[in-house]
């Protein structure tokens, strides 16, 4: 008889797993390192963030309020009365005296009121080429303002004016002046 030697080993089914760990876990054991799996070459690249949009538009968005806000008070508080003084010393300029008379307040309308105005004009048309009024010098403070202009007198110092101005019966109104000799 012949001898069929040793039994076959059987078919082989799962490994044997070693006591304390799963058959839940394939894989490396857990204290060795896993590397980061490189990015697919056919997916797109993750666009960069565009916060700079953001603030751009957010600053853009401050300086258009600003501006509005600006010009805003410029009209409520500024203009009025610097264009009472425009007109006021455009009538001088051009020797309208009785126009420029009619803007002034309440109390320079007395007759002494007149002829101070026509001293005053007379001052400041004396040997003058051109007036100028100064658009930054308008201080308002509730119902006053001030602003200055500039009688421009060649040959000699010019002469600069602070009108002051008063808020009557809904119109600003020239209520006074000061002024002095500036070098040319």
């Amino acid at each position: 008889m012949t001898d069929p030697g040793p039994p076959a080993p059987p078919p082989p089914s799962e490994p044997a797993i070693p006591a304390g760990l799963s058959a839940a876990a394939p894989g490396p054991p857990p204290s060795a390192p896993v590397s980061d799996a490189a990015p697919s070459p056919l997916t797109p690249p993750r666009p960069p963030r565009r916060r700079w949009i953001v603030v751009l538009v957010a600053a853009l968005a401050g300086i258009v309020g600003i501006t509005i806000a600006g010009t805003a008070l410029f009209f409520t508080n500024t203009l009025p009365p610097l264009r009472a003084t425009w007109d006021f010393t455009n009538d001088i300029h051009d020797g309208h005296y009785n126009s420029a008379f009619a803007q002034v307040c309440e109390r320079l309308r007395g007759e002494t009121g007149r002829s101070e105005l026509e001293r005053f004009a007379d001052l400041v048309n004396d040997n003058t080429n051109r007036l100028d009024v100064n658009v930054l010098s308008v201080r308002r403070n509730g119902d006053r303002a001030t602003v200055e202009f500039t009688a421009h007198k060649p040959g000699e110092p010019d002469l600069k004016v602070k009108v002051h101005l008063v808020h009557e019966q809904g119109d600003w109104k020239p209520c006074g002046a000061s002024s002095g000799r500036i070098a040319s």
